[in-house]
């Protein structure tokens, strides 16, 4: 009777270590239908893909090639859909993805190619504006295309344009700005106060005209 009993919980146990390994198993996910076209935006793709069967989550692969082995893993996203930021607006990017569940991963789907928009900063046009500090006050315009600083002119604030190093400022920083597409560049030496003015001024003018 005893030997029955170890049987019959000895025949229980391997059912159920059945059962658990069969729960465990299974097959990965099927590969994720061909990618929708990528939408591209500024600095930024969207990618978007038909929901593969059995997938718990899926990979989302970048390169700058066609070739896969230069990609690399960027995101691992629970729906069929990337948002992928942060990007070169002067390259062209490449987009793979698989799908996964807890028994393996799918083949990748084929890549599809986009490059992203540049993105617009600026409302484009001309903005000026008056920056007052010590020393007297210093109108600068400054004009816009959508993406950069395309010229700065010192409207007026000339009373000290016989000191040199004023004159230097006046004509150099405006210049200097715009190369550097930013009023965050050095002071002319001497002239500290008109620098401070003019480079307040394009940044006035750069919060007027941001989109």
């Amino acid at each position: 009777m005893r030997r029955c009993w170890l049987i019959l919980f000895s025949s229980i146990i391997l059912l159920l270590l059945s059962a658990c390994i069969q729960s465990a198993g299974g097959p990965p996910p099927d590969t994720p239908g061909a990618l929708h076209k990528l939408i591209p935006g500024p600095v930024r793709i969207t990618a978007s893909w038909p929901a593969a069967a059995g997938a718990d989550s899926y990979e989302v692969w970048l390169g700058e090639t066609g070739d896969l082995a230069d990609a690399v893993l960027c995101q691992m996203v629970d729906s069929p859909f990337a948002l992928i930021d942060d990007l070169d607006w002067q390259k062209t990017y490449w987009i793979w993805v698989r799908a996964k569940n807890r028994n393996g991963l799918s083949g990748f789907t084929s890549p599809l190619s986009e490059t992203p928009h540049r993105e617009e900063i600026y409302k484009a046009g001309f903005y000026w504006s008056v920056a007052r500090g010590m020393g007297g006050e210093t109108t600068v315009g400054t004009t816009f295309s959508a993406y950069e600083i395309l010229s700065v002119e010192i409207i007026d604030g000339y009373d000290d344009a016989e000191r040199p190093a004023v004159a230097l400022a006046l004509e150099a920083l405006p210049a200097a700005i715009v190369a550097a597409n930013s009023p965050e560049v050095d002071g002319v030496s001497g002239a500290t106060y008109t620098s401070d003015r003019i480079k307040a001024a394009v940044r006035e003018n750069m919060e007027q005209a941001k989109k």
